[in-house]
C-alpha cells in the first residue's frame, strides 16, 4: 500500500490526472489486472489451505491448476502493460 501511495503522489498526484491523460489511464489499466491477479492468489491460497487439509486431492486440484493458469496468463498481461506504460510520459 506504501508503494501504491507513492506511485500515486509521485506520478498521478492528483484524480483528474488518473482519467485525464494517457499516463493515468495506463495505471488504472495497469491496476485492474493487478486486482485480479492478487483475487488469484487469494483464491489459491484459500484453496490449498482449505481444502488440503481435508486431503480430498481429486476435489480442488483441477480447480487449483485452473487458478494457477489464469494467474500465470494475467501476471503476463500485467508485464505488457508494464512494459507499454514506460513509454507513456508521466501525467
Amino acid at each position: 500500500i506504501l508503494g501504491l501511495l507513492g506511485y500515486w503522489a509521485g506520478y498521478i498526484q492528483v484524480p483528474d490526472a488518473l482519467y485525464g491523460t494517457a499516463y493515468g489511464a495506463m495505471a488504472a489499466t495497469k491496476g485492474s489486472p493487478t486486482l485480479f491477479l492478487l483475487t488469484l492468489g487469494a483464491a489459491n491460497w484459500w484453496l490449498l489451505h482449505r481444502f488440503a487439509a481435508a486431503g480430498a486431492a481429486g476435489e480442488w486440484l483441477p480447480r487449483l491448476r485452473r487458478f494457477v493458469e489464469c494467474e500465470v496468463i494475467a501476471g503476463i498481461a500485467v508485464f505488457g502493460i508494464a512494459a507499454s506504460l514506460t513509454s507513456v510520459p508521466p501525467s
